[in-house]
């Protein structure tokens, strides 16, 4: 997956990933997981809509749809910055930048949902109320 920058479109929807750098560990206890979507929930706010989710613990997926100009790239530039700093990394934890790949259709976004869902499970984080995350947001 190249990294790339992206010119985000308003009502278009996109699969992101932030990863850690150096294959850093970004989440070390259950509370990290929550801690960091309640984040993602308040940070998301008028930016972006939140579709789904899945967490691990060197990297996340996010199915989003851009809410207004550059809600995106905010959105995640503030996430993983706030993440970081209140973990003690305030060089950040997260590689950048970001990943994203606009979804293309409804075949695509049935599969980058399933994906994004499944992430943990593919992961071998199968008990995800402790390794790992995943999830719908309400909509």
């Amino acid at each position: 997956m190249p990294y790339s920058t992206h010119k985000f479109i308003n009502g278009e929807k996109y699969h992101v990933v932030s990863k850690a750098k150096s294959r850093m560990q970004l989440f070390w206890v259950e509370s990290d997981y929550y801690k960091f979507m309640r984040m993602a929930e308040r940070y998301s706010a008028g930016r972006v809509r939140i579709i789904a989710f899945g967490i691990v613990k060197n990297h996340c997926h996010f199915l989003l749809e851009q809410v207004c100009g550059g809600g995106i790239s905010k959105f995640i530039n503030i996430l993983t910055g706030q993440y970081s700093r209140q973990k003690g990394y305030p060089g950040g934890l997260f590689r950048s930048p970001f990943w994203a790949e606009r979804i293309g259709g409804d075949d695509h976004y049935y599969s980058v949902l399933a994906y994004v869902l499944r992430n943990p499970g593919k992961h071998k984080m199968v008990n995800l109320g402790r390794d790992g995350r995943s999830g719908l947001f309400p909509g």
